[in-house]
C-alpha cells in the first residue's frame, strides 16, 4: 500500500548512514502527488516516494553552510583587529560576546567524541577560540577592559537564556544531554544579537569597524 511504501522509506531513510550533512551526501525524500481531477474509471491518486543521496543536494548545503561560516569567522577577526588596533572595545557588548560564548560552547562540546570532517573539527576550534579571546579582552585585559561601555550595556540577557533553555527542554529532536544542549544553542543563537543591537542604539556612535562587525554577525 502507499501507507507502507512511505513507511518504508522514511525507515530506508532513517537507517542510511547518509543522512546527515556533515561531509557526506545528503538523502532527500521526495514526495510526489499526481490526482487527476474527477470522478470514474482509472481516476487513482498516486503517491510516489523517491530517497536518493543526492550530491547537487548536499552541494547547495554546503555553499550555504561555508558561506555562513565564511561570515562569522570574518565578524571575529573584524572585531579582534579592531580591539587589537585601537585597544578599544567601546561599541561592543559584552553581553551578546557571552551570549556567542554560551552557544559555541553548548553546540561544540561534541568535538570530544563526534568527528565528521577535518573542516568541521577546525572550524568549532576557530569559533570557540575566538569566542574567549574576546571574552578576555573584554573582561581582562588591563587596557581593553576599562574602554567597556558597561552603563549602556544592561540588557537583561538572562531573560533571553532562560526561555531559550525551556523552549530547549520542549523542542528538541531526541531527549539526550547533548540534543537538548544543541537545541539551546540554535534558539539562543537567534537572539544572541539583540544585546549588541540595543548598546548600537542607545551609543548612537558607530565606527567603520564596528558596523562591519555587526553586519557580518548578521
Amino acid at each position: 500500500t502507499a501507507t507502507a511504501a512511505v513507511h518504508g522509506a522514511l525507515t530506508r531513510l532513517r537507517n542510511s548512514p547518509t543522512n546527515h550533512l556533515v561531509g557526506e551526501s545528503s538523502c532527500v525524500l521526495l514526495i510526489q502527488l499526481s490526482s487527476p481531477l474527477g470522478k470514474g474509471a482509472g481516476r487513482r491518486l498516486y503517491l510516489s516516494v523517491g530517497v536518493c543521496g543526492s550530491r547537487d543536494a548536499a552541494m547547495i548545503w554546503n555553499v550555504f553552510r561555508i558561506a555562513g561560516d565564511m561570515a562569522h569567522l570574518l565578524s571575529f577577526i573584524v572585531l579582534l583587529l579592531k580591539i587589537n588596533a585601537t585597544k578599544s572595545c567601546r561599541g561592543i557588548s559584552l553581553k551578546t560576546q557571552e551570549l556567542y560564548t554560551m552557544v559555541f560552547v553548548c553546540r561544540y562540546v561534541d568535538i570530544f567524541w563526534n568527528y565528521f570532517s577535518m573542516y568541521n573539527t577546525i572550524m568549532k576550534l576557530i569559533f570557540l577560540a575566538a569566542s574567549f579571546s574576546i571574552l578576555y579582552f573584554m573582561r581582562l585585559h588591563r587596557v581593553v577592559k576599562v574602554t567597556y561601555d558597561k552603563e549602556q550595556d544592561t540588557f537583561r540577557h538572562l531573560l533571553l537564556i532562560l526561555p531559550c533553555a525551556a523552549l530547549a527542554l520542549v523542542l528538541h529532536k531526541d531527549w539526550t544531554p547533548f540534543e537538548v544542549s544543541w537545541s539551546f544553542s540554535v534558539y539562543l543563537e537567534a537572539v544572541a544579537i539583540l544585546p549588541q543591537l540595543v548598546l548600537l542604539q542607545r551609543t548612537q556612535n558607530i565606527d567603520n569597524l564596528t558596523g562591519n562587525y555587526v553586519f557580518l554577525l548578521g
